[in-house]
C-alpha cells in the first residue's frame, strides 16, 4: 500500500514544482506551465493540475521505456522531427 501512496505522489510533486514560476516570473518547465495554462481555461485547477500529471506520468514511462534523457521540447519542436 505505501508504494501506491508514493508511486502516485511523485508525479503529482513533479507536476506541481513544474507548473510554478520563479520570482522574476519565468515558468519552472515552460511547456508544462503552458499546458496547464491552457487547460486552466477551461477545468478547475485541480482538474488542470491531474492532466499535468498524466502528462508528467507519460514522460517518465518515455524516459524509462527508451532508456533517454528528458529533453525539453516544445510541442512545435517535437512535430518538426516528425
Amino acid at each position: 500500500m505505501p508504494s501506491t501512496r508514493i508511486g502516485r505522489r511523485v508525479p503529482f510533486t513533479i507536476a506541481l514544482a513544474s507548473v510554478r514560476v520563479k520570482k522574476n516570473g519565468e515558468a519552472i518547465n515552460p511547456v508544462l506551465y503552458e499546458y496547464y495554462q491552457k487547460k486552466k481555461e477551461s477545468k478547475l485547477k485541480k482538474v488542470a493540475l491531474g492532466a499535468v500529471t498524466h502528462k508528467v506520468s507519460n514522460i517518465i514511462f518515455v524516459v524509462l521505456r527508451d532508456s533517454k534523457l528528458y529533453e525539453l521540447q516544445t510541442p512545435e519542436e517535437h512535430k518538426m522531427l516528425y
